[in-house]
């Protein structure tokens, strides 16, 4: 039997897909776990047009196979947008990147040499054109955000998660924990426990 396909779309940061590497242990022998880089790290491609163009062809490979995509934080919005256009299964979100305020007064004053710094002023574009598309997601869908989130306060997640029109939709608030949901000892367990829930 073929295994049911995981798309992963990774937020900003140098680990891109690699953000999933626990997903991929943890589950891997039961999903395909798909985790592809939508940006090469280069200053040449900082541009939110390529991006979101890069994950389109993504989709465009899988799109017969209605993949469950999991969006972690500015993933998160790529996935909104394009369920516009694409059929999911389901979308988890992690820790969804619905506000940037905070988000850039910590990026910009703490840069991180590994991520071009042309890259600070994508993300409030990617944040522009996708956060509408948020109310208007169709299909399954789970939020997992915790309290302690320094990045994008969970508060954000709340309002958005309220707008959505579809019905089928969870929310999880977790307590403590960090924007790296999935790395953090506080939220790590219950995330993927809630996971294995959600994707069986």
């Amino acid at each position: 039997m073929e295994k049911k396909k995981l798309l992963c779309l990774h937020g900003f940061g140098k680990r891109r897909g690699r953000q999933f590497e626990t997903v991929r242990e943890v589950l891997g022998d039961r999903f395909e776990i798909l985790s592809p880089d939508y940006y090469a790290l280069k200053k040449e491609d900082a541009s939110c047009e390529q991006w979101m163009n890069n994950v389109r062809s993504i989709l465009e490979e899988y799109k017969e196979k209605e993949p469950v995509v999991i969006g972690f934080s500015m993933g998160a919005l790529m996935a909104a947008h394009f369920s516009r256009e694409y059929r999911f299964e389901k979308m988890i979100f992690l820790s969804p990147g619905f506000d940037d305020q905070k988000f850039l007064e910590i990026k910009r004053n703490n840069p991180d040499p590994a991520v071009p710094e042309e890259y600070i002023d994508i993300f409030p574009e990617v944040l522009k054109r996708c956060l509408p598309d948020v109310e208007k997601i169709d299909c399954p869908v789970v939020i997992i955000a915790a309290k302690g989130d320094e990045l994008i306060p969970y508060e954000f997640s709340q309002k958005y998660f309220e707008k959505i029109q579809n019905k089928e939709k969870k929310y999880y608030l977790l307590e403590g924990g960090s924007h790296t949901i999935l790395d953090d000892p506080e939220t790590k367990e219950k995330v993927l426990e809630i996971l294995e829930k959600e994707l069986i």
